[in-house]
């Protein structure tokens, strides 16, 4: 994706922290950064399901606190010259760890927690927030709420809107029609939101190759909505 592209951000959103381990991800997420020339963004969250926490031996009881020592050794991983780390879950003894990310001081994090415990890492370390299947006006208030608590040294977070156009279950509401899709469009560019993800991979329409190569197509009225 980034050989083949040149402006496009790269990323996935979200990467469950206790599936991963913080030197080993540093490492292959600065990687893309270096190869797209600074494109980057590092979608984090700390997940739901027990059964896939216990399969990667992470005992799900302690996934936010791990998450928080997960995070810090990443930064430290992507900002030291030196890297040295003594957390209650990780340890990283003196040790040079690269490559360092093209962005400074790092990648964009964007957090998706929705918990009180996630809203609070997401106001000491991230750059954005990304809601999903939220009204415009329930994500607008809830960023408003996070910016509200955070150090004047702090940047606003960035809001990154997702639609379903069919949800993965039912408590996240979806949109049906290209039409309502626009509509909500226009809702988050007035409501200054920085960027929208249709989410198109439960979407019975898209069911071939050849589908998704035509999605940019069925979309325009969307980007039309967006600029």
């Amino acid at each position: 994706a980034a050989a083949w592209t040149s402006r496009v951000r790269i990323g996935a959103s979200v990467l469950v922290a206790g599936y991963h381990r913080p030197v080993e991800l540093a490492k292959r997420l600065a990687t893309i950064d270096v190869l797209s020339e600074g494109r980057l963004d590092v979608g984090l969250g700390v997940g739901w399901s027990d059964e896939e926490h216990v399969v990667s031996e992470v005992d799900p009881r302690t996934r936010g606190e791990r998450c928080d020592d997960f995070i810090e050794a990443l930064l430290e991983c992507w900002t030291a010259d030196t890297v040295t780390h003594n957390g209650p879950f990780f340890t990283i003894p003196p040790s040079e760890i690269g490559p360092k990310p093209v962005q400074r001081p790092h990648p964009p994090l964007l957090f998706g927690m929705f918990s009180e415990a996630g809203y609070r890492r997401t106001v000491r370390y991230a750059d954005g927030w990304t809601s999903s299947g939220l009204s415009v006006r329930r994500t607008r208030a809830t960023v408003d709420k996070l910016n509200a608590q955070r150090s004047a040294d702090q940047a606003p977070l960035s809001v990154h809107h997702r639609i379903y156009l069919r949800s993965p279950v039912p408590e996240v509401a979806e949109l049906t029609t290209i039409d309502e899709v626009v509509a909500e469009v226009i809702a988050c560019r007035e409501a200054g939101f920085d960027e929208v993800i249709i989410e198109l991979n439960f979407w019975e329409r898209v069911d071939s190759e050849a589908a998704w190569a035509d999605a940019p197509s069925w979309l325009s009225p969307v980007l039309q909505a967006a600029h």
